[in-house]
């Protein structure tokens, strides 16, 4: 319909610009614009290759959707500006006046190495390996990358990209929640979550179930599925009101376990400990990949212990109040059966 409309092959900036579709459902089905070209126009007759190929994919599925802004500043003043290398306290300071911690950067060197995903992906996208640290602590393109980069149709596509992925981020990701890397009421999946908090390596989503705690960066998300089945347990995680929520703990936990302690931060190594809500109303919604992030959380009073009737474990309930209360139309959304 858009090719019709305009006369010629869309650009990915075209779907932004008329209101078409979001680009990004065509990556997640395509693997990338080119792809999908590929396979659907006939007219489109640009050839780049399988290891060029896999970058496209790459860019498209993973590095443009990171909710972060830093892999592509890094990439733009690298490709687009023509850089020779990239300082990422200096590009941050100068474009968005903000410094880069250490966690931060040795998370972002991860994406752009290819060493965040989990094996798999390593393998599969083992052409990503895009930067390379220098002796200085600045960043250049890999040999790899560079090489690739003198194919103009890749290096177009590339720019491209990394214009689009950073328009994406001003327009829903810059307004972020206190010192986080997260907007409050945006979407995030467990690798979002793994990566903008910075950790090692993006987890199954089983091993984090409802918590996580990771000692290196003393963050615990809390991941809760809302809506459950009339034959879920009894004791639920369930909102009192837009800013108090009751959760459950893992079970079989006591309130004498190290959840308890990091969550209550009951020890002088669980003072600084960040908790971190994402709800979701129903996990088997296919389309419901994604946790909103409603903000930090503090677990007030005491652990409550409970009896698991389905499993005869032990757990404890957990009463979190809200840094933020949740905004009404998101709340009710939630609740709403």
């Amino acid at each position: 319909s858009l090719r019709f409309k305009l006369g010629r092959i869309p650009t990915i900036g075209d779907f932004e610009e008329y209101g078409s579709i979001d680009v990004m459902k065509i990556f997640e089905k395509c693997g990338s614009y080119h792809a999908f070209l590929k396979k659907y126009e006939s007219e489109y007759d640009i050839s780049i290759g399988p290891g060029k190929e896999s970058v496209i994919e790459y860019m498209s599925r993973k590095l443009v959707s990171y909710k972060r802004v830093h892999e592509l500043e890094i990439l733009r003043a690298l490709v687009c500006a023509g850089e020779r290398s990239a300082d990422m306290d200096k590009l941050m300071e100068r474009n968005y006046a903000m410094a880069v911690p250490g966690t931060v950067r040795r998370s972002v060197l991860r994406d752009l190495t290819n060493e965040f995903p989990k094996e798999e992906e390593r393998e599969k996208y083992r052409e990503c390996v895009l930067v390379e640290e220098n002796g200085d602590g600045t960043l250049s393109l890999s040999e790899s990358f560079r090489s690739m980069l003198e194919d103009e149709n890749f290096r177009r596509m590339t720019q491209e990209l990394i214009e689009f992925g950073i328009r994406r981020y001003e327009k829903m990701y810059s307004e972020r929640y206190a010192d986080t890397q997260f907007t409050l009421y945006q979407k995030y999946t467990y690798e979002d979550v793994c990566r903008l908090l910075n950790w090692k390596r993006n987890m199954n989503a089983q091993n984090i179930g409802g918590y996580f705690y990771d000692s290196d960066t003393a963050t615990l998300p809390v991941f809760i599925n809302y809506h459950k089945a009339e034959d879920a347990i009894a004791y639920e995680d369930r909102f009192v009101s837009e800013s108090i929520l009751i959760a459950l703990s893992k079970h079989p936990r006591k309130v004498t376990s190290g959840d308890a302690d990091h969550i209550f931060k009951r020890t002088d190594a669980d003072r600084n400990n960040r908790i971190y809500l994402f709800v979701r109303k129903n996990k088997d919604d296919n389309e419901a990949k994604e946790f909103y992030f409603l903000g930090e959380i503090f677990a007030e009073g005491d652990p409550e212990p409970i009896r698991m009737e389905s499993t005869n474990d032990d757990a404890f309930e957990i009463t979190y109040r809200l840094d933020v209360p949740v905004r009404s139309d998101i709340y009710d959304y939630i609740i709403r059966d």
